[in-house]
């Protein structure tokens, strides 16, 4: 085989690669998430309890742009000691699973917390997730609108949320996540995050959606993923 068709061959299986690497990408990330939720559903209410006191990793710089080497050369195992929740946003057709931290493994399958002893329906609960096409994991937050509901869960009570405001913001704006902001509000809140792009290019800013919480349920799961 001459040269000129041997590096026609290789073009074409680049093509093939540049074609399929998103849905790859895609089917390999949904297997994770798919994989936590059905964790999260054998926890227990005490095993909850006791991941939400395990160590973990709080590094902003996981929050970065998501890529398919990133995701295909990163199979380590998913640590079921940091999953701490479960997210549901039913306008967006989302439903993940929480973790404590921001470990990059675990933002491959879900959402992370972004600081140490969060509680649930109090201060400030910031969550924040990685952007990725075809509503994968966080990617249509940006899509979220004033007054949808956001819905977590630490098993125990279901807290519900009314988005309230939108923003995009520059990285190092990290004090839109402390208890202060939900002390200015009068008001326990949650703020979601993600990185901020627009068409398919990443800015290098940060999407944040925030909402006040108006309803506390206790758990049931059909409630929980109620539409």
């Amino acid at each position: 085989m001459n040269k000129k068709k041997i590096f026609g061959l290789i073009i074409i299986i680049i093509g093939i690669i540049f074609i399929f690497i998103t849905p790859i990408m895609k089917f390999f990330i949904n297997n994770k998430v798919d994989n936590t939720l059905n964790d999260f559903e054998e926890l227990k209410v005490e095993e909850i309890e006791n991941n939400n006191e395990e160590k973990a990793d709080f590094d902003f710089e996981n929050i970065s742009e998501i890529s398919p080497s990133k995701v295909l050369l990163n199979p380590g195992e998913i640590n079921k000691n940091l999953i701490v929740g479960q997210i549901v946003i039913p306008s967006l057709d989302l439903n993940l699973t929480i973790f404590k931290g921001l470990s990059e493994n675990e933002l491959f399958a879900g959402v992370g917390t972004m600081k140490n002893n969060q509680i649930m329906g109090k201060g400030n609960y910031a969550i924040a997730g990685h952007y990725a096409e075809n509503n994968t994991l966080f990617g249509d937050l940006t899509s979220i609108k004033i007054g949808d509901i956001v819905k977590i869960t630490d098993k125990n009570n279901i807290y519900e949320y009314e988005i309230y405001d939108t923003k995009v913001v520059d990285p190092n704006q990290i004090d839109l996540i402390e208890d202060t902001e939900s002390e200015k509000r009068g008001n326990p809140i949650i703020s979601l995050m993600n990185c901020y792009y627009e068409g398919k290019k990443f800015t290098g800013n940060r999407f944040f959606a925030f909402g006040d919480l108006v309803s506390v349920k206790e758990y049931r799961e059909e409630e929980m993923i109620r539409k």
